[in-house]
């Protein structure tokens, strides 16, 4: 299994603070550590009820059952910790995706399937943080946890591709990657205005990336890629809805 440092080390330096969490205070024990998992795990909870601007850090240390200052001493304020919350979950999603697929194109497509899963499994939060992106200023601090934080997943897997033979040589990999990250926000606004079904949300996520990648595909993995949208593309069944 991979470790995420793999996906952000190739990066240039310019760009690895942007994907990169500290906290003020390490903890190590292991109930420091189930202590800041459920103080993570209850901002994630707050931001799907409340959105950004309704999480405050006073009502989170309340509903975590801590004190402000736990909070501050270790992300110094909301805007890290909720980076760190989200930085958490995408964590989850990486591990998840590499469970059953190589890397490159399938590992892509693997994310992909994930993530529609949890936005179906838990479409208040995805629209939690869409409209947060929305809200907020391209400088604010988020826009990197809720836009940026996975273009190394998709930087590293294309290059692997590329590498691979599984894409054209002559392929623009950052502006591939960057189109991808954007791709699973378009899916979710699309829900949200009523464009997509709810039960449908996971099946977008991979048409969309599909589409994207067969742009760029070549030779086996091409027409592997094509069989897969084709199939995607039919009819669902009742039993499937």
């Amino acid at each position: 299994m991979l470790e995420l440092a793999l996906w952000i080390n190739p990066l240039p330096e310019a760009h690895r603070s942007k994907f990169i969490v500290s906290t003020r205070k390490k903890y190590e024990s292991s109930r420091q550590l189930e202590r800041q998992a459920h103080i993570l795990a209850t901002a994630r909870q707050m931001l799907a009820e409340l959105g950004y601007n309704g999480m405050t850090m006073r009502n989170l240390a309340e509903r975590a059952g801590v004190v402000p200052a736990t909070l501050y001493n270790l992300y110094g304020g909301k805007d890290e910790l909720m980076l760190a919350a989200l930085d958490g979950q995408l964590r989850q999603l990486w591990v998840e995706a590499l469970d059953d697929a190589e890397e490159g194109v399938d590992a892509i497509l693997g994310v992909a399937i994930v993530s529609g899963r949890h936005s179906e499994e838990t479409p208040s939060y995805a629209a939690a943080l869409a409209r947060s992106l929305h809200n907020i200023d391209r400088d604010h601090p988020a826009v990197d946890g809720l836009y940026a934080r996975s273009l190394p997943y998709f930087l590293h897997h294309l290059n692997v591709a590329q590498t691979q033979g599984q894409l054209e040589g002559a392929t623009d990999i950052e502006a591939v990657a960057k189109h991808l990250v954007g791709q699973g926000w378009s899916v979710i606004w699309s829900w949200m205005m009523g464009l997509v079904e709810r039960s449908d949300i996971c099946r977008e996520y991979e048409r969309s990336y599909l589409m994207t990648l067969i742009s760029v595909a070549d030779g086996e993995t091409l027409e592997r890629l094509r069989r897969r949208l084709t199939d995607l593309n039919q009819p669902k069944r009742k039993n499937d809805s």
